[in-house]
């Protein structure tokens, strides 16, 4: 396997710029037995909300990079306020947050041991360099001088205290099923931290470059209660929370202590602080970024003419950012031919066209997409189509006549056509909103749950185990089950195995057979891989992104 970075530097993006990330396989610990220092940028993942958008006609530009090059000081406007036309965390806490949408607060806020580029190529951060032991012991190097926003040192012993606080099962975290090959932290001095895995992890070190593996002070988990450090973690970042008014906004003010400097020696970031407005009205956060009262935003597919014809912004478009499907609560919907209608309902290339606006392309119908090339299953895209009269004949073989099932889903276009198409084959589909993030599916009071969007992972490890895996923490029916529901224990078996090997190739395969099962019997029904859209004023420099399309504001500054 050949490992590339491509970088996005530009000063200015053009009117319409597609950004598309490299596809290539993981590097995994076999092929990262030791990893150097460098320029490194966090990463976080696009928010649900980021909706699709045409691809027709774009600009094709170098990807954008979590690692982009140090700019220049003679280039450079510090400080200044940078404006974001944002969305409502669900949490400033990285390790319990459900949201995508939380991942660029803590980003700027908390920083992991590693992170990774647009290519997904792992990258150092804090820790200097990393050596692979053998193949269940990594033993990390940690970066020395660094302190957190509250002026205590970073050391071993905060990885140790975050990371176990990931793994506690009292902790309810996020990333737990990420996590939970870590069978435990060694620190042998200061500046250096041993993990011990249970079995070969190939995607262990892109997760602990999600919220899994961000490191929070040792002396705020100590001192302070989960509501409060919900309130704002301590992390080394280059940014610290100064407040977080509900529904309002997010106010950041730069890290004066931040350890990292560009090439000229000025210290990140650039400008004096971030503040993020709560708008959840995509055409507002279009029209406040066109107009020049924020920053950058990002948008939907009904805004992108708005942006395209602005004469001070431009549109970065990120190519396939997420799955987009219909979420089924196993334990709800036990039977599989309800599924299948419901698969074979949909008119895939209308919602794309008429919903996601977005024309010409096929729409994927599973759950690993062209940014991760090395994965996706290519061979099943043309398999699964709008078959009305196969759904009806498999509801009449369930004894069925209609069927009634209640979704959790944002009351829009998209909702809206899925409810229609599904209502013509006698699925009647009860749109509700509200419960806060995933609550009422995850709670077992609804059967399905509609995302416009599941974030991007730098792994596909983590976009497919997390929601498909009976250990998932977005599987509803493992979190009425105590944390385990296994409909398909080969299913389960497989994703185990794509893990634990650190040939791609055997990866790629037994991925192929998980999508397959996931697919075919409709644990899920999809609808496509969404663009991520960002609205760019024409004042903002160097802004750039993950591989997972979302934004890092470390390096931007502002023109006057």
């Amino acid at each position: 396997m050949t490992e590339r970075t491509t970088n996005w530097t530009s000063r200015r993006v053009s009117r319409r710029t597609t950004l598309r990330a490299a596809g290539l396989g993981t590097l995994g610990l076999a092929g990262s037995v030791l990893i150097g220092c460098g320029d490194d940028d966090e990463a976080a993942d696009a928010p649900a909300a980021s909706g699709g958008g045409s691809s027709s006609s774009a600009a094709t530009a170098a990807a954008g990079s979590g690692t982009s090059a140090a700019a220049s000081t003679s280039n450079v406007t510090e400080g200044g306020t940078f404006k974001w036309a944002g969305t409502e965390p669900n949490s400033l806490d990285p390790h319990l947050g459900r949201g995508g949408g939380d991942h660029p607060y803590f980003w700027m806020t908390t920083q992991g041991l590693v992170t990774y580029d647009m290519a997904f190529g792992l990258q150092p951060l804090l820790a200097e360099s990393w050596e692979v032991a053998d193949d269940t012991t990594i033993i990390f190097n940690l970066r020395q001088g660094v302190e957190f926003s509250d002026g205590n040192e970073f050391t071993s012993a905060d990885v140790k205290t975050s990371i176990e606080r990931v793994l506690d099962p009292a902790t309810e975290s996020t990333a737990f099923a990420q996590m939970s090959v870590i069978e435990s932290i060694e620190t042998p001095d200061s500046h250096t931290a041993i993990a011990h895995l249970a079995r070969p992890s190939a995607p262990i070190l892109l997760n602990l470059a999600d919220r899994g593996g961000q490191i929070i002070s040792k002396s705020q988990l100590a001192d302070q209660t989960t509501d409060e450090i919900h309130r704002g973690a301590i992390g080394t970042g280059p940014y610290i929370v100064k407040e977080w008014k509900d529904g309002g906004s997010v106010e950041l003010t730069a890290n004066p202590t931040y350890w990292e400097s560009d090439s000229d020696g000025v210290q990140y970031p650039y400008v004096d602080g971030l503040l993020s407005t709560i708008i959840t009205d995509p055409t507002v956060r279009a029209t406040s970024v066109a107009s020049g009262q924020a920053n950058v935003g990002l948008i939907d597919a009904a805004n992108v003419k708005l942006i395209e014809d602005a004469e001070n912004a431009d549109l970065v478009i990120h190519e396939a950012r997420a799955t987009a499907h219909v979420r089924i609560n196993l334990d709800l919907v036990t039977d599989i031919r309800v599924r299948q209608a419901m698969m074979w309902s949909l008119d895939r290339q209308a919602i794309h066209e008429d919903a996601y606006l977005v024309k010409g392309n096929i729409p994927g119908i599973s759950p690993i997409g062209p940014a991760h090339a090395w994965a996706m299953h290519t061979a099943i895209q043309d398999k699964v189509f709008q078959d009305q009269a196969e759904s009806r004949k498999l509801l009449d073989a369930a004894g069925l006549d209609r069927v009634d099932l209640g979704m959790q889903a944002s009351i829009g276009p998209i909702s809206q056509q899925i409810q229609a198409q599904m209502a013509e084959v006698g699925i009647d589909i009860e749109l509700v909103q509200g419960g806060g993030g995933l609550t009422l599916y995850h709670d077992g009071l609804l059967p399905l749950f509609l995302t416009g969007g599941f974030s991007l992972r730098a792994d596909p490890d983590g976009t497919i185990f997390e929601v498909w895996h009976g250990k998932g923490f977005y599987n509803a029916a493992a979190r009425r089950h105590n944390g385990f529901f296994s409909i398909d224990p080969a299913l389960d078996r497989k994703l185990e195995q794509a893990q634990e090997t650190y040939v791609t190739e055997e990866r790629a395969e037994l991925y192929h057979q998980a999508e397959e099962i996931i697919v075919f019997d409709a644990h899920g029904v999809f609808t496509g891989w969404p663009n991520g859209l960002w609205a760019v004023n024409h004042n903002v420099e160097n802004f750039v992104t993950g591989g997972e399309g979302k934004g890092r504001f470390k390096k931007i500054w502002i023109n006057a």
